[in-house]
């Protein structure tokens, strides 16, 4: 019998980033997608700038706000109302 060739596997390598205590520079190099920390969680408007666009420069495959955005935007009626699209 002929042999089969190698199952390919991907593995999606993600990071908390954009909350001013990890190397995210460094991080950027080697993730495959990101989290980005937005305000209400940790980090601040300029952190956040600068890990999206050293991202986008690196081809990060997909960057999306920090969990407890999301969460606090569903469960905070503040947060909610203070968070919109731009």
């Amino acid at each position: 019998m002929g042999q089969q060739p190698a199952a390919r596997t991907s593995i999606d390598l993600n990071a908390d980033l954009g909350e001013g205590v990890t190397d995210d520079a460094g991080l950027l190099a080697v993730v495959t997608s990101a989290n980005v920390a937005c305000d209400y969680h940790a980090g601040d408007t300029a952190m956040m700038r600068a890990v999206c666009e050293q991202a986008a420069r690196l081809g990060v495959s997909y960057v999306k706000p920090h969990g407890a955005l999301y969460n606090r935007v569903v469960h905070s009626v503040c947060v909610h109302r203070d968070v919109r699209p731009v």
